[in-house]
C-alpha cells in the first residue's frame, strides 16, 4: 500500500475477538513495521522487511521500539491535541501504563506484532506485482483500465493498492 497507515484496517477487526487475546498497539504498529524499511532507508526499498524471517528479526524489534516510543512519548501529547470530541473520547488512555502492561503481557504485544507484520505481508500479497497472490490470480496481473492522458496501464493488484488506500 502506498500509505501505510491502511494496513492498521486489516487487524483491527480482531478488536471484535476478545480484546484481551490482543494488544492494539502491537496489532497496530506490527501492521505497519514492514514499511518502516522505507523510512529508513529514505527510499522505496525493502530486502528485510518483507521477507518471512524478516518479520521475526526487523519488523519485531523496530515495532517494539516504536511502541514504547509512542507509548512513552507520543500519546499524551497526541491525545492533548486532538480535537475536544476526540480528546474525550481518548481521554482515559492518558494514564495507561504501558511499562506495567509490557511487563504482563509482553507475549501478548510480541505475537500482536507478528500477526499484525504477516497481516501486512498477506495484504501486500495481493497488490504489489511481485506479490504471490498478485501472481496466482490472473485478473490481478491484467490491465483492469487505462489513464488516456499518459497512457498508464493500471493493472489489476494496482488497482487494489491504490483503492485500499483511501
Amino acid at each position: 500500500m502506498p500509505l501505510t497507515f491502511c494496513h492498521p484496517a486489516i487487524v483491527l477487526a480482531l478488536k471484535k475477538l476478545k480484546s484481551n487475546w490482543f494488544s492494539m498497539t502491537g496489532l497496530i504498529i506490527g501492521s505497519m513495521s514492514p514499511d518502516l524499511e522505507y523510512f529508513s532507508r529514505m527510499e522505496i526499498v525493502a530486502t528485510l522487511s518483507h521477507l518471512f524471517w524478516g518479520v521475526l528479526y526487523f519488523d519485531l524489534p523496530i515495532a517494539l521500539i516504536y511502541c514504547f516510543v509512542f507509548h512513552l512519548f507520543v500519546r499524551n501529547v497526541l491525545i492533548h491535541h486532538l480535537p475536544y470530541f476526540l480528546k474525550e473520547r481518548f481521554a482515559q488512555f492518558l494514564t495507561f501504563d504501558w511499562i506495567d502492561y509490557f511487563k504482563k503481557h509482553w507475549l501478548i504485544v510480541v505475537i500482536s506484532i507478528i500477526i499484525g507484520a504477516y497481516s501486512h505481508l498477506f495484504w501486500d500479497a495481493f497488490t504489489h506485482e511481485w506479490g504471490y497472490f498478485a501472481k496466482l490470480i490472473s485478473a490481478l496481473e491484467e490491465t483492469w483500465f487505462q489513464i488516456p492522458f499518459n497512457n498508464l496501464e493500471v493493472k489489476g493488484y494496482k488497482f487494489l493498492q491504490h483503492f485500499s488506500s483511501f
